[in-house]
């Protein structure tokens, strides 16, 4: 858990570094590989940066634009001056689901749920889950704060913190493959070998081609 949540605050820090706020980071917008967390889907951001409605910026009073269970108050009060630490708030909420298995504030409606976020305090991380270290316990709560000053100032705050947790003092933690997903990268690989040897073999003893032919061209369903 430490080593996905560090490899998010990663991303995002990367991503604060050259002025961009996702806005709407939560487990839907994070893929997993064998070797690292990708943050993606930064439509929000975009929106909320270049594009206009009737001549105004999105981010214009009372607009909020995210999901309503991830939402930073100032951002669920669409607050134009809704910054960065909206993504470290949302990274809180992740952190609060991933180590304790419940939102903080779920079962709501949407309007609800922003409510919640704007005045009720979550219960304490270590009261749901007691095997979260102390250190990690009370990061995710700094996170949690209503008044984004008293949330960890930047993402490398987070960091910093999360390479304590590890017991490293290093700038990163190891990324390594599991050795399952090691063997399953290597089975892919012998298997790819071998269809790969197969078509050239079939291309090698193929018949002489006919009469050229028409190019033609296949469309086939995009389907993700």
């Amino acid at each position: 858990a430490v080593r996905i949540l560090r490899q998010v605050a990663e991303a995002l820090a990367y991503a604060h570094e050259h002025g961009i706020v996702h806005r709407d980071v939560k487990p839907d917008n994070i893929l997993l590989t064998p070797y690292h967390a990708v943050v993606t889907d930064f439509g929000v951001a975009k929106a909320l940066d270049v594009a206009t409605v009737s001549g105004g910026s999105l981010t214009t009073a009372g607009v909020a634009l995210g999901t309503p269970a991830y939402m930073a108050p100032e951002q669920g009060a669409g607050d134009p001056a809704t910054d960065h630490r909206a993504d470290v708030y949302a990274f809180g909420v992740l952190a609060y689901e991933m180590l304790a298995g419940h939102l903080p504030f779920a079962a709501r409606s949407a309007q609800a749920m922003l409510a919640a976020h704007a005045v009720e305090q979550p219960q304490h991380i270590l009261k749901r889950r007691a095997a979260v270290p102390a250190a990690l316990g009370e990061l995710v709560m700094r996170c949690l704060e209503k008044r984004p000053a008293d949330r960890p100032q930047s993402v490398r705050e987070l960091i910093e913190t999360l390479d304590a947790v590890a017991g490293s003092g290093s700038t990163s933690l190891p990324l390594r493959a599991h050795p399952a997903n090691r063997r399953r990268a290597l089975i892919g690989l012998a298997a790819v070998v071998g269809v790969l040897t197969f078509a050239a073999a079939l291309w090698l003893l193929r018949p002489a081609p006919a009469a050229a032919r028409e190019p033609r061209l296949a469309v086939l369903p995009f389907d993700n």
